[in-house]
């Protein structure tokens, strides 16, 4: 008996002891499962937000691009009747599917149509902040509100309409607050579901499946501890990425929030817990089915666990790494396969691709044609690539490419024919559209042996840039003199201003000598950049400033040191009779281009016929009719007006009958290389001469360098000549000492 009782209490202990180990064994595991579940939900539910994020601003940025393009068009009529501007809202309306749009004029009054046709007319919003903004330049989209015209919740966009460079109105539509709803409601969840909130935590948008539709600030949700509540306060007001646990109905939810970067808005994304944890539950019933069972079953436990982990992990890798539409790589998964490869060699290039005015096919063709496209885009790259080879999808219509391949013929022939095989598609059987398609390339060398890849992509996008500044081109490669031109302009262009305000900029003056007597009877402004004590030439400023439009203040500020110049040398009685100042294409598209010269004027007392302002061929050739309106203009204030680089262009003789010029300056390829073809370059500038005399334009030949080249000009009776025979632009005080030695002369 006693032996019995013994094997028993052995058979116990044993029993227990395995028992034991199996418990503490799946409490382990448990443990384990617990903690790579909580870091899974956690990542999972940044991703879906960033995911809804991105489908929010797809959605917003859509209908803003919209209202733009609408508002463009609106834009270029010249005035629009009430029974007009109807017909162009309902036009608008019945293609965008708009609840409602409006036209705002200056004064706040404005004038809708719903998507019934029904019209509503002068309706005052002057007070309403999106108008305000709207009205002073801003693209607008207002938090939720109740529908004045209607039942129902509202979101409003609104975007200033230009007319010439000034703001004539507004264009408004109203949106259903429901479409953001069916974006924000999040059936992939199950029981999940996300909102739009503000800083504060104020509902902007909620969505319907959320079961507590009672409470207006997530901050009237049920939270375990009250420092939980003054983080997730704190990360919304900062609009910092975050997360926080509450409660709701017996139920723990999980959320996760982002800031969307319009207006004070965040994204929300709210899951059941027990969504996100049902697989642990489902393994901790099998670990104690183990426990009761053998040890062998828990083996097989184990492996079930470990398909669960991994299953889910696939899933949420698809997420993070495949474009959702073209399932072409996203960038991390395209960062983190580039790496792997670049450790066995950097034998590669990094090449660029894009649509010119890919935002064009959307509104023409629609969102879906666009869509469309962006797939056969993507197959063409997956088509494309070899072994050791990548693509990836950057963002919208931006694709990229790693190619096993450095020599750069081979990569211009690759992606020619890519280019062509990409441009072949067909947006529409019935409608052709010429699609053009642009690529930067980075080829790796030896001094980014240890760089970041991001470096390369950087590069590659900057080349993709410059490739479409340039028509004749549509493939560009990366090249030092594009990096080191990429620093000299972002330093110029956080030195322009202050350099404005501190006189760096200086006026130069070379000297115009009448060709008979070649005595000075002018000069022509030119400005030099003194940055730190070196002298920059407007060859490497001038171009930017046209690009950024800082151009218009330098040309009245070398306009007002003209104006200055010249009064101080009639004072002196310096017999020098004209200032020759250039004047940008911008200034001819300025409302308030005249009044900055009559401002100008005020302040100097000299005579305008002093002054000559100088136009260049090109922008006579833009828009002669502004560009006309504009000399009449400045004729009734008394200036003169020079076309300079007579002859660079292919209308030159159309200009010159059409336009009222008072003095024509020829190119200088007239003058240069004097002796070849003489004969026949000499009865070509003779007759421009002549012409000139018939129409009471005197003619100035810049770039005479030689005493040939005078006495050639002299010959045929030009009026005046400039160049590098008499002098180089030179600083005021260098140009004053040549005025007082010719004054001293006579």
């Amino acid at each position: 008996m006693k032996r019995v009782d013994n094997q028993i209490r052995h058979s116990i202990l044993v029993v227990a002891t395995i028992t034991f180990v199996l418990i503490s064994l799946c409490l382990s595991g448990l443990w384990f499962i617990n903690d790579q579940q909580n870091a899974k939900t956690n990542e999972f539910l940044a991703q879906m937000t960033t995911q809804y994020k991105a489908s929010i601003l797809r959605q917003i940025h859509g209908d803003i691009e919209t209202l733009d393009g609408m508002a463009t068009i609106l834009g270029e009529e010249e005035a629009v009747e009430t029974e007009h501007l109807y017909r162009i809202l309902e036009e608008i309306n019945n293609a965008n599917r708009f609840m409602r749009m409006g036209f705002i004029r200056t004064d706040g009054m404005t004038t809708m149509v719903d998507i019934s046709g029904q019209r509503i007319e002068n309706v005052d919003l002057s007070q309403m902040d999106y108008v305000k903004k709207a009205l002073h330049g801003e693209e607008v989209i207002t938090d939720t509100i109740k529908d004045s015209f209607g039942d129902g919740y509202i979101n409003i966009y609104a975007v200033p309409i230009y007319h010439k460079g000034k703001i004539i109105g507004a264009l408004c539509a109203v949106n259903d607050s429901e479409i953001y709803r069916s974006i924000v409601d999040l059936p992939s969840l199950g029981n999940g579901f996300a909102g739009i909130v503000k800083s504060d935590g104020a509902l902007v948008i909620r969505s319907k499946e959320d079961p507590n539709q009672t409470y207006d600030n997530i901050y009237q949700l049920s939270f375990d501890r009250q420092d939980e509540l003054e983080e997730a306060k704190q990360a919304l007001k900062n609009k910092e990425d975050g997360s926080f646990m509450y409660h709701q109905q017996g139920n723990t939810y999980l959320a996760h929030f982002t800031s969307l970067g319009i207006n004070d808005w965040l994204i929300v994304s709210m899951v059941p817990n027990s969504v996100l944890t049902s697989n642990l539950r489902m393994v901790s019933k099998l670990s104690i089915m183990a426990i009761i069972a053998i040890i062998i079953l828990l083996s097989a436990l184990l492996k079930y666990i470990n398909k669960i982990i991994l299953g889910s992990r696939k899933i949420l890798e698809n997420i993070a790494y495949f474009d959702e539409l073209t399932n072409s790589y996203t960038k991390s998964k395209f960062l983190l396969e580039a790496n792997a490869l670049l450790e066995k060699s950097r034998y590669y290039s990094i090449v660029e691709l894009d649509i010119l005015n890919f935002k064009m096919i959307n509104e023409l063709f629609g969102y879906q044609a666009g869509d469309a496209f962006l797939k056969y885009f993507a197959k063409c790259l997956k088509e494309e690539i070899q072994t050791d080879e990548l693509y990836y999808r950057h963002h919208a219509d931006c694709f990229g490419l790693m190619l096993h391949e450095q020599d750069k013929q081979t990569l211009i022939k690759r992606m020619e024919k890519l280019k062509a095989k990409i441009c072949s598609y067909e947006l529409h059987p019935q409608q052709h559209y010429y699609i053009q398609c642009s690529c930067g390339i980075k080829i790796f060398d030896e001094r980014e042996q240890n760089q970041a890849i991001d470096l390369v992509i950087n590069r590659a996008m900057m080349a993709l840039k410059e490739c479409k500044k340039h028509s004749n081109s549509d493939i560009y490669i990366y090249d030092d003199k594009l990096y080191n031109a990429s620093q000299h302009q972002s330093l110029i262009e956080s030195r322009m201003e202050t350099a404005l305000q501190n006189h760096e900029f200086e006026v130069y003056l070379q000297p115009k000598h009448d060709i008979v007597t070649e005595k000075i009877v002018g000069a022509e402004a030119l400005v030099r950049w003194n940055m730190d004590g070196k002298i920059i030439m407007p060859d490497e400023f001038i171009p930017l400033f046209e690009e950024n439009g800082f151009i218009t203040k330098l040309d009245m500020y070398v306009l007002d040191h003209a104006f200055s110049y010249m009064e101080e040398w009639q004072s002196k009685g310096y017999c020098i009779k004209q200032i020759n100042v250039n004047q940008s294409r911008m200034l001819m598209y300025r409302s308030n281009y005249m009044e900055d010269i009559k401002k100008i004027i005020k302040r100097h007392h000299v005579d305008t016929s002093a002054i000559v302002l100088e136009v260049t061929e090109s922008v006579a050739l833009e828009d002669m009719e502004i560009l006309k309106e504009t000399i009449q203009s400045v004729h009734q204030l008394g200036f003169e007006v020079s076309m300079d680089d007579f002859g660079s262009g292919y209308s030159s003789l159309n200009v010159l009958q059409a336009l009222p010029f008072d003095e024509l300056k020829l190119d200088r390829f007239f003058v240069k290389d004097m002796g070849v073809d003489h004969e026949k370059q000499k009865k070509i500038i003779q007759y421009i001469i002549e012409l000139n005399k018939s129409l009471n334009v005197r003619t100035v030949a810049e770039g005479v360098e030689t005493k040939a080249q005078l006495e050639f000009l002299r010959g045929i009776g030009c009026d005046i000549a400039q160049g590098y025979y008499f002098s180089k632009p030179l600083p005021k005080n260098e140009f004053d000492k040549l005025l007082e030695k010719e004054q001293g002369n006579e």
